[in-house]
């Protein structure tokens, strides 16, 4: 069972529960001051936005009239956001997606040093009733209330260090990182000499070889390998190549030159575990895929019933030795704590594969398997990033009605960060629930630049943000960010799809053809792939090869639309046998379709479902090729501007 109930008010609950209360002063404003801040705040930071206005309007009189008990999620529907009587926000969650906007513009807004005034009207998290407060405090008032950092002391505190010991293989461990510090005096001196150091070495980490005998020990190689390549992949000194790409050459004994220029790889750090009675023997090498030599390496001895809580000493003595010889700006021990229970490692593993895989029952396995995580160790910060990034991933997928699995995303990407405020990976999923959610572009943007910044070799946190810029139109600043995913994740399908995609999005067909069928190289049977290659066919003007592909995926949408003679009557006839779950997980996709044939006011009628819904896809509104006969109506100019999608874009077109 998920860590979340199903009840859709609960994720509010979690993320109440996790940011804390605020502090105010104990000097509260009178009516007549907050109605005046209110009027600025609606010919200012909200000027634009006319539905938050009637939101804030609405729980600031309620308010000053005493009825903050009449403040729910319901009568804001109904009495500000002019939802039916009928709203039910178990499947409708516009007014958590209002609350979210109208705290973000009140953040900004109040960061502001040229605002005027002095009342300060917030909504906290959790609720909908606004809070009054004094912005210009005594200097002993603002001493004594606890800020925001105060108020995470507890999470957000260093993780334990190791207990001293004089275990023989602990102090062989720090014994190394020691003579490592040492070599690395002699290393930065050659670094000086050598001028191929000036690029950022690029690393790949292979599976290490369970050599014990004991199929069940490759919970400890594999755990090994994934506990440096997190090591590894959190330094900006270094280029870490993803698992994905990685972790495909197991047990093939391939030379390190060929995995080398397969990868784009500078070096490999390979390795093996053996075991002799109670004890593991652990080696570990790093050799340059230029001429396969061995530039570094190093044995560990690990006792059987310490040996996970020992990974993260063993991954950071091999972090430190590899940056000290490899890396021109060498850095320092990353901190990071390792798992309380052995299976936490197998855990985290399985659900990083299930959820690659991105099928539904992948994600359900992944969930499971990170919710086991997180029972046995809540504190463990990376199972919460995983988790927010597999919810992220279910939310623009449509796998779950729309709002609900971006609840969950923010909720476990907030616990993570309260507990590890170095996890790029969480601050990735945020993003991507500000984006295709919320819609907040520039509170994405500063999301995924704080990603990439902590984590810079995260492939995906560079793939989900071109799909970002890719909604805004900026079809060259995607394909950068794609290109560095894909250099980091070279046989990673989802990027190589990605690319191809942005290509097609981009009206640039011949390239985006030849970007589909390096994608089909990796997967010859990914339908998502020859779909795509379809779309592009028939954007240059290939239909009788478009037709073909459609006839093979059996995509009889497809194939209505290219029979332009009968389109009219098909399309309308395969909306309608769609089922009520599946039209709600394809507002935009059926508009399209109804843009395609003509039909305007069906297909603006399914954008305002899709709108009112948050359907991820609706992201895709401006750059989508399906949407380009409704381009000249001035309801479309509309939509994008309630989705803050009108300004400043590039259009593409």
């Amino acid at each position: 069972m998920s860590p979340f109930t199903l009840d859709a008010n609960e994720p509010a609950t979690i993320l109440t529960t996790m940011m804390g209360t605020s502090h105010y002063s104990a000097r509260l404003p009178d009516a007549s001051s907050i109605r005046a801040e209110f009027q600025r705040l609606a010919s200012d930071p909200l000027a634009s936005s006319p539905s938050l206005v009637a939101f804030l309007r609405f729980v600031v009189e309620e308010a000053l009239a005493g009825r903050s008990g009449n403040v729910k999620e319901y009568t804001v529907a109904v009495h500000a956001l002019g939802r039916s009587k009928a709203f039910d926000p178990a499947s409708d969650a516009s007014v958590r997606v209002a609350a979210r906007q109208l705290r973000f513009k009140l953040r900004d807004y109040y960061a502001r040093t040229d605002v005027p005034g002095d009342v300060e009207i917030t909504l906290p998290k959790g609720g909908y009733v606004p809070v009054f407060s004094m912005r210009r405090c005594s200097i002993a008032a603002t001493a004594q209330a606890p800020g925001p950092a105060a108020v995470n002391d507890g999470a957000s505190a260093s993780p334990p260090t190791a207990p001293r010991t004089k275990s023989p293989w602990l102090r062989r461990i720090l014994a190394g990182l020691v003579l490592s510090g040492v070599i690395g005096l002699g290393a930065r001196q050659l670094r000086r000499q050598n001028a191929s150091y000036r690029s950022p070495p690029v690393i790949a980490v292979l599976p290490f070889e369970n050599l014990t005998g004991s199929p069940t020990d490759v919970v400890l190689s594999d755990g090994l390998s994934d506990a440096i390549t997190s090591a590894l992949a959190r330094d900006t000194s270094i280029r870490v190549i993803a698992r994905t790409s990685a972790w495909k050459f197991r047990g093939q004994g391939v030379d390190v030159r060929d995995v080398g220029r397969q990868l784009g790889a500078t070096h490999v750090v390979e390795g093996s575990v053996r075991r002799s009675g109670t004890r593991y023997r652990v080696s570990v090498q790093a050799n340059s895929t230029a001429d396969g030599v061995r530039v570094w390496a190093e044995e560990y001895e690990l006792d059987r019933v310490r040996s996970f809580g020992l990974f993260d000493l063993v991954s950071q003595s091999v972090h430190f030795a590899i940056l000290n010889r490899l890396s021109a700006h060498p850095g320092t021990l990353p901190r990071s704590r390792a798992p309380s229970d052995p299976r936490i490692t197998e855990w985290m593993l399985e659900s990083r594969y299930f959820w690659s895989q991105r099928t539904d029952s992948g994600f359900a396995r992944a969930v499971d398997l990170l919710t086991r995580v997180i029972r046995t160790d809540s504190a463990y910060a990376p199972a919460w990033a995983m988790l927010a990034d597999v919810y992220a991933t279910m939310e623009v997928n449509n796998l779950t009605p729309p709002g609900r699995s971006a609840q969950r995303a923010y909720a476990a990407a907030e616990r993570a960060l309260a507990l590890d405020s170095t996890l790029g990976e969480a601050w990735a999923a945020i993003g991507m629930m500000r984006a295709f959610h919320d819609w907040l572009w520039d509170a994405a943007d500063e999301a995924f630049k704080q990603a990439i910044t902590l984590s810079p070799s995260y492939a995906t946190g560079h793939s989900w943000y071109s799909n970002v810029l890719l909604a805004r139109g900026d079809i060259d600043a995607a394909l950068t960010h794609l290109e560095s995913a894909r250099r980091l994740d070279p046989l990673s399908l989802p990027i190589a799809y990605g690319i191809a995609q942005a290509y097609y999005y981009g009206r640039r067909w011949d390239p985006g053809l030849a970007a589909v069928e390096r994608a089909l190289a990796l997967n010859p049977d990914f339908s998502w792939s020859k779909l795509l290659k379809g779309k592009l066919l028939k954007g240059a003007g290939r239909t009788e090869e478009a037709r073909h592909i459609f006839e093979q995926l059996k995509d009889s949408m497809e194939l209505a639309l290219l029979d332009t003679k009968h389109s009219a009557r098909d399309v309308p006839k395969l909306v309608l046998k769609l089922t009520d779950a599946e039209k709600a997980r394809s507002q935009f996709w059926i508009a399209t379709n109804f843009a395609q044939i003509g039909w305007k006011d069906s297909a603006f009628a399914w954008l305002t479902r899709g709108y009112i819904a948050r359907q991820a896809d609706m992201a895709s509104i401006l750059v989508d090729p399906m949407i380009d006969p409704l381009k000249r109506d001035p309801r479309y100019e509309r939509l994008l501007q309630r989705m803050s999608l009108s300004g400043g874009s590039r259009r593409v077109n």
